[in-house]
């Protein structure tokens, strides 16, 4: 938790709230809610910032913000993703449907 030790109010609220919205993901959207399913996290100090990775079982969909749009009170997913889209500076993905892992960055100043 030292990555966070030097991060402003606001930075720390944000990193803090993408986190929890990222770590509910595996468990809902891809083959980590399973029986023999897993996930971890990683976090990392990385120059001027922290960097949140979530690594889980892989799923056969590609993360992604639903483009439509949709309804926010039957909205079945994209939350997670539309919070760290928009409170991290950046995020991303990388690995397959075997396992993936989604990431974002915060910086400590804003």
């Amino acid at each position: 938790m030292r990555a966070w030790s030097g991060m402003s109010r606001p930075s720390a609220i944000r990193s803090n709230t993408s986190s929890a919205s990222t770590l509910a993901t595996p468990v809902r959207h891809t083959a980590s809610g399973g029986e023999e399913g897993w996930f971890d996290i990683t976090i990392c100090a990385i120059g001027d910032g922290v960097r949140v990775s979530v690594g889980d079982s892989g799923a056969s969909s590609v993360p992604q913000i639903p483009r439509d749009g949709g309804e926010p009170d039957v909205m079945t997913g994209g939350r997670g993703l539309r919070i760290a889209d928009q409170l991290a500076d950046r995020w991303g993905h990388s690995g397959e449907e075997l396992g993936r892992v989604v990431w974002f960055e915060v910086s400590y100043a804003k």
